[in-house]
């Protein structure tokens, strides 16, 4: 395993970056989207999936013990206050290893399960551990699906394809999370097949977002959308290909029909983190990060968790933007009918007294 530059601050920015008002985010929210798994949890979880995969020494001019070489070994206790030779490591030895590596991949600052495929993955290759957190944007699914495909794309790793895809499915099932069945190489067991599906079972709220994104994004096909390149059901070409490399639910946009574009936006539905907030602010946040990602990260970031925030911030943000007289109708519009799910809801995310909303309204020249 060779190592590159720290990673601490891949993750950073990717779904809550760090504020970047004079205000410090709110602990309830920080909870919102913290996991139920601990830190310490975590890693005890990710050290005992490699090993149990790593066990044993190897030798040879860069002998191997526990899954750790000796070159990395020598760069991560270079004083060799642990051990000097990896043969002189012992379980409890390793994972004080592993723990220098957990902090550098940048595994502290991920929630579960993240942290743990960012883990195994980076154990591995830290290369492809950077490229697929980069991608995923903290969707531990889509995370696997990308480390997949660019393990396929690596020619040292073509004799043991077969291997190596089953450990990405080892791994998903460990995590509890699901992997294409396509792709399966050995079946779980029904309990366990069971508790894998419960867990990926989406909130009755993604269908009212989607259903709320259909109507302003539409459905009928645009070949240059605002001159970003073809999309269908708001969806852009760059973005399917982005969300689904192998192009499993589509290779184009023009062959995307409603159940299709679902499936992409299920796929953003769990990248912008929508499945850890709380209603409204999951399905105002998911239809913000559709029309501009950027926008919905400094809005989710800034509000604290309060959804009447997070669209002004939203409409303000946009009234800045160049673009803004010649959308402005629409733009508004939308933020209106955003703002109506205000109304009457009782699961405020900042846990205030709830009032009712003012609707935003356009700014009108003088």
């Amino acid at each position: 395993m060779r190592d590159v530059d720290d990673v601490r601050q891949v993750y950073r920015g990717m779904v809550i970056p760090a504020s970047t008002s004079t205000k410090v985010a709110s602990e309830p929210f920080s909870e919102v989207l913290a996991s139920q798994t601990s830190k310490d949890e975590a890693f005890d979880k990710a050290v005992s999936f490699v090993i149990e995969n790593k066990k044993g020494y190897v030798a040879g001019e860069n002998p191997m013990k526990y899954g750790i070489m000796q070159t990395t070994l020598k760069d991560y206790d270079p004083k060799g206050k642990i051990a000097r030779n990896v043969s002189q490591l012992d379980e409890a030895k390793a994972k004080q290893i592993y723990q220098k590596i957990w902090d550098r991949a940048g595994c502290d600052k991920l929630p579960y399960p993240l942290n743990v495929v960012h883990f195994d993955t980076y154990v591995q290759r830290p290369r492809t551990g950077i490229e697929a957190l980069k991608k995923a944007q903290g969707d531990p699914q889509v995370y696997l699906d990308v480390r997949k495909s660019l393990q396929d794309g690596i020619k040292a790793y073509a004799p043991n394809t077969a291997q190596m895809r089953s450990r990405v499915d080892q791994l998903a099932s460990y995590v509890k999370l699901s992997t294409p069945a396509a792709e399966v190489s050995a079946q779980p067991d029904t309990a366990n097949a069971t508790q894998i599906a419960a867990s990926k079972k989406m909130p009755s709220n993604f269908e009212t977002a989607a259903a709320f994104l259909l109507k302003h994004e539409g459905r009928s096909m645009v070949h240059n959308d605002n001159g970003k390149g073809p999309a269908k059901f708001g969806i852009l070409q760059t973005t399917l290909k982005d969300l689904d490399p192998t192009g499993r639910i589509a290779k184009d946009v023009s062959e995307l029909d409603e159940g299709k574009a679902k499936q992409v936006y299920k796929k953003i539905w769990y990248r912008a983190g929508c499945d850890k907030l709380p209603y409204p602010l999951n399905i105002i946040h998911f239809d913000t990060f559709v029309h501009r990602p950027n926008t919905a990260i400094q809005a989710l970031g800034n509000s604290d968790g309060d959804p009447q925030l997070y669209l002004e911030l939203r409409q303000t943000s946009l009234r800045s933007l160049r673009g803004y007289k010649k959308f402005a109708t629409a733009w508004e519009n939308r933020i209106q009918n955003l703002t109506q799910l205000l109304v009457n809801q009782t699961n405020q995310a900042a846990q205030k007294k709830p009032v009712a909303p003012q609707v935003l309204e356009p700014e009108r020249s003088s």
